[in-house]
C-alpha cells in the first residue's frame, strides 16, 4: 500500500497507514522507510522527512548503506522550499 502511495504521490496517505501499521503493532522496516521518504521527498515535504528520519533513529530497525544513500539522494532533490 505505501509504495502505491509512493508512486502516486500521496504522501499523507502514506503516513496514516504507516502510522495505523504501528497503531496495530504491525513491523515497519527499511523498505517501509524508505518508501515514506522517498513519497514525501517526491511531495517536496521535507520537514516530514525529517520527522520520518527522527522516527528511524529512535527505532531498532537497522538500515543498508544503499538505503542511506538513496535517503540522502531524496533529501537532496526535496529542497527546502515546501514545508511538511
Amino acid at each position: 500500500c505505501a509504495s502505491a502511495c509512493q508512486k502516486g504521490q500521496e504522501w499523507e496517505l502514506a503516513l496514516v497507514l504507516v502510522g495505523e501499521m504501528c497503531a496495530a503493532h504491525l513491523q515497519t522496516d527499511a523498505i517501509t522507510y524508505s518508501i515514506l521518504v522517498d513519497a514525501c521527498g517526491r511531495a517536496r515535504k521535507w520537514r516530514s522527512m525529517l520527522h520520518i528520519l527522527y522516527d528511524l533513529q529512535a527505532s531498532e530497525i537497522q538500515m543498508d548503506l544503499i538505503s542511506w544513500l538513496s535517503m540522502i539522494q531524496t533529501s537532496r532533490n526535496a529542497g527546502t522550499s515546501s514545508g511538511a
